[in-house]
């Protein structure tokens, strides 16, 4: 039973990596063409941000839903 249980985790995290890979692609040259039309030279999660920064979260999205 644990075999199969592992088995089966496995198949699921591919099919999750198979189905997140494109979607994932999308964003990452959303990202990119949003960065070079606002001239910035990095782009940061906000997380990674303390004080100051540019948002683009919707800049981003607005090339998504294109």
């Amino acid at each position: 039973v644990a075999l199969a249980g592992r088995s089966l985790q496995r198949e699921l995290a591919q099919k999750e990596r198979d189905e997140m890979t494109p979607i994932m692609s999308d964003i990452m040259k959303a990202i990119q063409q949003v960065r070079k039309e606002k001239n910035l030279d990095v782009v940061l999660e906000s997380g990674a941000v303390v004080d100051g920064g540019v948002d683009v979260t919707s800049d981003v999205a607005a090339k998504l839903g294109k």
